[in-house]
C-alpha cells in the first residue's frame, strides 16, 4: 500500500461501534448496563433495562442474564441536557423510596468483597445533599446497608460498608454532570474518580453485600431519609476488574473511559 493511500486512510473516522452500542472492551466483565435514556429505547428495550447481555452478544462474549426485577417510579426527564448530546434525556430519580419502589436489580450479593468497577454520569442541581449511587442490602432488617456508595451532605461521594464505617473522597461534586466512577480490589484498596481525576485511593471495608442492588436513593432502613434531585445515565458495573487505576481524559464516545453506551 502506497504511503499515500496509507495517510488517507489513516484520515477517515474509524467507528467503534458494535451495533447500536459503543464498543467496550471489557465487556465480559459487564454485570449491569443500565442506560437509564429513552433514546433508542425500542431497539434497546427501555431506559431501565439491562443491556450487558446485547452489549456482551454484539461483542462475541457470553451474554449472561439481566439483572433487572423492578423499575421503581423512576421517570425519565429531558430537563436537563444529558452529557452525551445525542441522548437528549435522562432518569429523575423519585422523590420518595419504599421498599416496593426502589429501582433495583438482583444481586447474587453483589459484594464489595470482589474486585469491582462502578460508573455512571450523575447530574447535581445541588451540592449539598445526601444522595446515593447504588447500595446493596436486603430490603428490611438491619439499620445499615451492606455497602453503600453516595454523595455525602457535603457533596463528596463516599463509600459506607457496615460496619467499617464511611470513606470519602477528597473532591465535591459539581453543580452539573459528573462521570463518577469507583474501583474496589475487592481486599484492600478503593479508588475513587470524578471526572477523570483520581479523588481516593486507599483503604476501605470489604462487605460481601446481600440479596439486592439498587440504583439511585433507596429505601434502605438506615439510608430511607436520603434526599432525591439528581439524575444519571449510563450507569455501569463490572466485576472482576478494575477498570480505572489512575487519573485519565473522560470520553463521550468510547465506554473504556467513561463514554456513552448507546452510539450516536
Amino acid at each position: 500500500m502506497s504511503s499515500i493511500m496509507q495517510l488517507l486512510l489513516s484520515a477517515v473516522p474509524q467507528s467503534n461501534t458494535v451495533g447500536i452500542f459503543y464498543a467496550d472492551s471489557y465487556s465480559a466483565n459487564l454485570w449491569a448496563a443500565v442506560p437509564l435514556t429513552t433514546y433508542q429505547s425500542a431497539t434497546t428495550g427501555g431506559a431501565f433495562i439491562d443491556v450487558a447481555p446485547q452489549i456482551r452478544t454484539a461483542s462475541g462474549q457470553t451474554p449472561g442474564t439481566a439483572k433487572i426485577y423492578n423499575t421503581g417510579t423512576a421517570t425519565i426527564t429531558a430537563t436537563n441536557t444529558a452529557p452525551f448530546g445525542w441522548y437528549g434525556n435522562s432518569m429523575a430519580l423519585p422523590t420518595s423510596y419504599t421498599s416496593g419502589t426502589d429501582l433495583t436489580y438482583t444481586s447474587n450479593n453483589l459484594g464489595s468483597n470482589q474486585i469491582l468497577t462502578w460508573e455512571a454520569w450523575v447530574y447535581c442541581s445541588v451540592v449539598g445533599v445526601n444522595r446515593t449511587l447504588i447500595a446493596t442490602n436486603n430490603l428490611g432488617g438491619g439499620y445499615y446497608p451492606a455497602w453503600v456508595f453516595y454523595i455525602g451532605a457535603t457533596g463528596y461521594p463516599t463509600y459506607f460498608s457496615n460496619p467499617s464505617g464511611a470513606f470519602a473522597s477528597n473532591t465535591q461534586v459539581s453543580v452539573g454532570w459528573n462521570h463518577i466512577a469507583m474501583c474496589c480490589n475487592g481486599t484492600s484498596t478503593l479508588k475513587m474518580f470524578q471526572n477523570g481525576t483520581m479523588t481516593y485511593n486507599g483503604g476501605y471495608g470489604p462487605n460481601g453485600g446481600q440479596s439486592t442492588a439498587t440504583i439511585g436513593n433507596s429505601y434502605w432502613d438506615g439510608f430511607g431519609g436520603l434526599t432525591s434531585g439528581i439524575k444519571m445515565c449510563d450507569n455501569r458495573i463490572y466485576t472482576g476488574i478494575q477498570k480505572y487505576t489512575g487519573s485519565f481524559t473522560v470520553s463521550t464516545t468510547d465506554p473504556d473511559f467513561g463514554g456513552a453506551i448507546i452510539a450516536a
